[in-house]
C-alpha cells in the first residue's frame, strides 16, 4: 500500500483476502448455527467405498477349537475392553465374556450356560465397574428366555437371572443403567418390544411391552441423566411402509413414540446421545442410492427430528448395527456386500452437526468368507474398536475378532474446531475471489 496525493491505492489482492477471511468466519458461523434448526432431509452419500486397510492399526482373534462369534463390546473407565459372544467349546453354544487391555492382550475369559444353547447380544458396565451381559437362553420357562448375568471386574460371577413366558420367545438385546445403577434390558418378546427393570442386586422389578399391532423388535436402549428411557427398534404396524424405525420414550410412564421410514423396510438398531440430542443408527431400503444403505437420524429429546442422512452405493448393500459418539463425530459400525454375498466390516464417520459424511473404511480378513461386525466403541486412547466374527485365520471355524482403527486423531482434539465447516465456507468464498480477481486488477478508493 502507498499514499499518492491523499488517495490510497490499495491492491485488490489484499482487500479480497481480508473480505475472504471475514466471509469464511461469517459463513462458518451460519453453518454452525444450523444445529438449532429443525432440518428434515435425505442426504444421499453415493460415494466410493474405501478399502484402506492401512487405517487398521491392529486386529486380534480369540476363540476355541470350534466356533466362536463376537456380538458385543464395551469398555470400563480404565480403557479395558470387554467382548461378548458365543462359544461352542462345550458342544453347545454358551455365552462367553472376554476382558482385554487396549493392546488386545487377553486378561481373562468366562463362559456361562446350561444344557441348551445361549446367545449373547449386549454388554454394559455400571459405575462400580461391574459387567452385565444379556442375550437368550434355552433353559427356562419359555422356548427362549432373556437372561442377565452380572460379573465383577475381576471376572467373578455375582448373579444371573432369566425371565420368560411359557411357549414364548424372549430375547435380551442391550442394557442401560438409571441414576441408581439399576439395569434395564431392552429386547423382543414374541413380536413385541419389551423392557425389563432389575435392581442392582438382581431383584426383578417390572417389564413394559409395546405392540404396534404387527411384528416389532427392540434393539437398543438409552437412559439420560433425568432417567428418561429411550428404546429404539423397528415396527411394522405403524409408520409409512413395511418396517419403520421406531423410538419409544418412557418417564414415570409411557410418554410417546415416533417413527421414521418410507415405503420399504427401514429399521433402527442403535442409539447414542450428546446429552442434548439423540442419534439413531440403522438401515434403510426406502432412501439412498440403491439397495440397503446406512442410516443416521438426529432427534431432540422430545422426539422431534432434526435431520436424517444416508450413506451407500448404487450396487452394494450397506448396513449399520452399532453406534459411538466422540466430540463432533458419529461412528457407525456395520457391513458392506463388497463381493456379494460375501460381507466386509464397514466403519462410517459422520458429522453430528448436520449429518455430513466424512469417511468410510472397510476391513476384510482375506479368507474369502463373510466378516460380520456387531459392536463399536471410541476408546480413551484415541482409537475406534469394533468386534466382529470371521473365519480367520482358520477358514474351517469362526473366531471373535477385535479390530483397532487408527483414525489419525487424538483423544483431546481441539474444542470447537470444525474442519469440515471451514472447508465448506472456503468452497463458497474462493469462487468469488477468482471472479473478482479476473474482473478487476486494482481497486482505488478514498
Amino acid at each position: 500500500m502507498k499514499l499518492t496525493n491523499g488517495i490510497r491505492n490499495f491492491n485488490i489482492n489484499n482487500r479480497i483476502l481480508t473480505w475472504a477471511f471475514v466471509g469464511i468466519l461469517l459463513i462458518s458461523g451460519v453453518l454452525s448455527g444450523l444445529a438449532g434448526l429443525n432440518m428434515v432431509s435425505h442426504v444421499n452419500s453415493n460415494l466410493t467405498l474405501s478399502t484402506s486397510d492401512i487405517s487398521v492399526n491392529n486386529s486380534w482373534e480369540y476363540g476355541s477349537s470350534e466356533y466362536d462369534d463376537g456380538f458385543a463390546i464395551t469398555q470400563d473407565s480404565s480403557g479395558n475392553i470387554y467382548l461378548g459372544g458365543i462359544t461352542k467349546k462345550t458342544g453347545q453354544y454358551d455365552m462367553i465374556l472376554i476382558k482385554v487391555d487396549q493392546n488386545g492382550n487377553q486378561l481373562w475369559n468366562r463362559t456361562w450356560g446350561g444344557s441348551g444353547s445361549e446367545g449373547t447380544a449386549g454388554l454394559a458396565i455400571d459405575t462400580d465397574g461391574n459387567i452385565y451381559v444379556t442375550g437368550y437362553t434355552a433353559m427356562g420357562a419359555g422356548l427362549f428366555d432373556m437372561y442377565l448375568v452380572k460379573y465383577s471386574s475381576s471376572g467373578t460371577r455375582i448373579w444371573n437371572r432369566n425371565r420368560g413366558f411359557t411357549l414364548k420367545t424372549s430375547f435380551g438385546h442391550k442394557i442401560a443403567f438409571d441414576s441408581s445403577d439399576n439395569p434395564y434390558v431392552v429386547g423382543t418378546h414374541d413380536s413385541d418390544i419389551i423392557v425389563y427393570k432389575y435392581s442392582k442386586t438382581g431383584t426383578y422389578q417390572w417389564n413394559q411391552t409395546w405392540d404396534s399391532g404387527d411384528s416389532d423388535h427392540g434393539y437398543d436402549i438409552l437412559i439420560d441423566d433425568s432417567d428418561k428411557i429411550y428404546l429404539v427398534g423397528s415396527a411394522k404396524g405403524v409408520g409409512a411402509g413395511e418396517r419403520d424405525v421406531v423410538i419409544l420414550k418412557y418417564g414415570t410412564g409411557f410418554e410417546g413414540y415416533t417413527t421414521w421410514g418410507g415405503t420399504e423396510d427401514d429399521y433402527g438398531n442403535s442409539i447414542c446421545s450428546d446429552a442434548t440430542y439423540l442419534y439413531i443408527g440403522g438401515g434403510t431400503w426406502s432412501y439412498g442410492p440403491g439397495g440397503q444403505d446406512v442410516l443416521l437420524v438426529k432427534y431432540d429429546t422430545s422426539l422431534n427430528q432434526q435431520w436424517n442422512s444416508t450413506f451407500g452405493t448404487a450396487t452394494l448393500n450397506e448396513t449399520s448395527n452399532s453406534i459411538a459418539i466422540y466430540q463432533n463425530s458419529i461412528y457407525l459400525g456395520g457391513n458392506v456386500g463388497m463381493n456379494n454375498p460375501i460381507d466386509d466390516v464397514l466403519l462410517v464417520q459422520m458429522d453430528k452437526l448436520v449429518g455430513l459424511y466424512l469417511f468410510n473404511k472397510t476391513w476384510d480378513s482375506g479368507m474369502g468368507v463373510s466378516d460380520l461386525s456387531d459392536g463399536i466403541i471410541y476408546n480413551s486412547n484415541g482409537y475406534v474398536y469394533m468386534v466382529a466374527t470371521a473365519d480367520y485365520p482358520d477358514p474351517t471355524k469362526s473366531e471373535i475378532i477385535l479390530i483397532q482403527w487408527d483414525l489419525g486423531e487424538t483423544a483431546g482434539g481441539i474444542p470447537g474446531f470444525r474442519i469440515e465447516i471451514i472447508m465448506i465456507a472456503m468452497m463458497i468464498i474462493l469462487p468469488v475471489i477468482l471472479i473478482l480477481k479476473k474482473k478487476n486488477k486494482y481497486l482505488n478508493f478514498n
